[in-house]
């Protein structure tokens, strides 16, 4: 199934109060920017195994609580600026297998309790100096 944004946007909506919403394998091509804006109790945003090439900015906007948040298997290629602003909470960033070339320094300044990051698979060719300094990340 591919969803259009109306019913994507009225299936977030439903569920705005809700801790967890699964959106694996739903044939997303395009997040809507402020899409989980009113997701205040969120913790777990699974987007993985879609078809999403772009992340809007601030679409992390409004989910103060977030601790999990699963981009794998997409069609990634940029982080923007401020991603996870405003995501003080999130413990797992799953960015495996996208198409990610190139990481913004000091991209993971807003999460200071970042556990895990999965960057692997993807087609990083220059790591920023200081990338996870004073991040509690799990380096392995």
């Amino acid at each position: 199934m591919t969803w259009t944004q109306d019913q994507l946007i009225k299936y977030v909506e439903e569920r705005k109060n809700e801790e967890k919403i699964d959106l694996y394998n739903e044939g997303i091509q395009e997040i809507p920017v402020g899409l989980f804006k009113e997701c205040r109790n969120l913790k777990i945003l699974d987007l993985s195994r879609n078809q999403i090439q772009v992340i809007p900015p601030g679409f992390l906007e409004g989910c103060p609580v977030l601790k999990e948040l699963y981009l794998s298997s997409n069609q990634i290629q940029v982080i923007p600026p401020g991603f996870l602003d405003g995501c003080p909470a999130l413990k797992v960033l799953d960015l495996y297998r996208n198409q990610i070339q190139v990481i913004p320094p000091r991209f993971l300044d807003g999460c200071p309790v970042l556990k895990v990051l999965d960057l692997r698979t993807n087609q990083i060719q220059v790591i920023p100096p200081g990338f996870l300094e004073g991040c509690p990340v799990k380096k392995s």
